[in-house]
């Protein structure tokens, strides 16, 4: 079926988008620099002035730019980013441009995450507990792939959240899962079977004290989770962090 126009146009500007955020990203663009002129940007790219406004409606909404009417458009400074913007965060991972952000990241597993564990020790339904222990239950059978491991991993973290029944912080699961994954994908290429085993065994820990209802345990054996993997990405050691 073909596609429609609309749909080729998305496409276009959003190729356009992070072809342009990645250059902010990597600081080939860096702070105060004015953007080329559209025509400039529509050959570079080979697309219509449309797309190309498209693109920048994009990168001024995440906080990558600045438009000034009639001035330009002017690469800001990383405190005016949205620093929680899913775009930004896979990107940032992706290119291995995250490295300015990680005690920032650390800092929020810290606060969110060893609190999530200890509330759901505390609030978790059998229904939370089980999907915890199916997700664990895969992570440690040995055909599971690295790629299926990251997203097992992912989905236990967003389930504890879940399992805090903190209206609040579900409503903040999807950036907390965007927090992780950066952290995540930033190592992936190194994890090897090792360190899976590690990880998981962490995993069970969280998850059995969630089972018994031991909050302080709960909270403790996160908060070791969360300074395992601060340790890691500080030392650069072996260039993975335990997620």
């Amino acid at each position: 079926m073909t596609e429609s126009p609309s749909k080729h146009k998305r496409r276009l500007h959003e190729d356009v988008f992070e072809q342009i955020a990645v250059q902010i990203l990597d600081r080939t663009l860096p702070p105060g620099t004015a953007l080329p002129k559209d025509a400039e940007l529509c050959t570079r790219f080979g697309v219509s002035r449309t797309v190309i406004r498209e693109a920048i409606q994009v990168l001024a909404a995440v906080g990558l730019v600045d438009v000034r009417h009639g001035a330009g458009t002017y690469v800001n400074e990383t405190d005016r980013w949205d620093l929680l913007d899913q775009r930004l965060l896979y990107m940032m991972g992706s290119t291995g441009t995250v490295g300015f952000l990680i005690d920032d990241l650390l800092d929020i597993r810290r606060m969110f995450e060893v609190e999530a564990a200890a509330l759901a020790a505390k609030r978790a339904t059998p229904e939370d507990i089980q999907a915890l222990e199916t997700l664990v239950s895969r992570m440690r059978d040995p055909s599971t792939t690295s790629s299926e491991y990251l997203d097992l991993n992912l989905e236990f973290h967003a389930g504890l959240v879940q399992a805090s029944h903190n209206r609040i912080l579900q409503g903040l699961r999807e950036q907390l899962r965007g927090v992780l994954a950066v952290m995540m994908n930033a190592r992936q290429s190194q994890a090897n079977a090792e360190m899976q085993i590690v990880s998981t065994a962490m995993h069970q820990m969280i998850l059995d004290s969630i089972r018994e209802r031991r909050p302080d345990r709960a909270q403790a054996v996160m908060l070791a989770h969360v300074q395992g993997a601060e340790r890691s990405l500080q030392t650069r050691s072996s260039g993975h962090h335990d997620t």
